[in-house]
């Protein structure tokens, strides 16, 4: 059975319960941020420290910790944060791990799902929207429905899909 020192790198020591309306900050890639409800303080730290407290008796202790381990990586958050952090962390994070696609969309209702079998990619593409949707193709790309190679800026019809592939 796993303890949180073997995925997170860390031993929790305390939870410092704060009042409503008390807050601490931490620093995250250069940023102060606020924390809100919680801070716990942690010992035993072996993983990457992103985060630190600013003050109070946990200042210059770890407040975001990545631990890697021969399966991945760990994220532990000792305390809790307003959204901005979040926004940021969980972008940084997700960078690492969403592939670079050859297709950018300008609108949520457009959907890019990515298939592969061996080396071969296809990219699924649906307009979810009763609206037309542009897309923007990065290099040229074969239509495999339609049958013709498209670049550049394609617009989809209301509820139109497309799968793409490399010829």
């Amino acid at each position: 059975m796993y303890k949180r020192q073997d995925i997170y790198g860390i031993e929790p020591l305390e939870t410092d319960v704060l009042y409503p309306g008390q807050a601490n900050t931490i620093i995250f890639k250069g940023k102060e941020y606020k924390t809100h409800d919680y801070c716990e303080t942690l010992i035993n730290c072996t993983g990457k420290v992103l985060a630190k407290y600013t003050s109070d008796f946990y200042q210059d202790t770890p407040a975001i910790v990545e631990h890697e381990d021969g399966l991945g990586k760990g994220y532990y958050l000792a305390c809790r944060t307003d959204y901005d952090l979040l926004e940021k962390f969980y972008e940084e994070i997700a960078s690492d791990l969403i592939p670079e696609l050859p297709i950018c969309k300008s609108s949520s209702k457009v959907s890019i799902q990515v298939r592969e079998n061996g080396n071969t990619q296809y990219w699924f593409v649906q307009n979810f929207s009763d609206k037309e949707a542009k897309i923007k193709l990065d290099k040229e790309l074969l239509d495999l429905i339609g049958g013709k190679k498209d670049k550049g800026e394609v617009v989809l019809k209301p509820f139109e899909s497309k799968v793409y592939g490399v010829e």
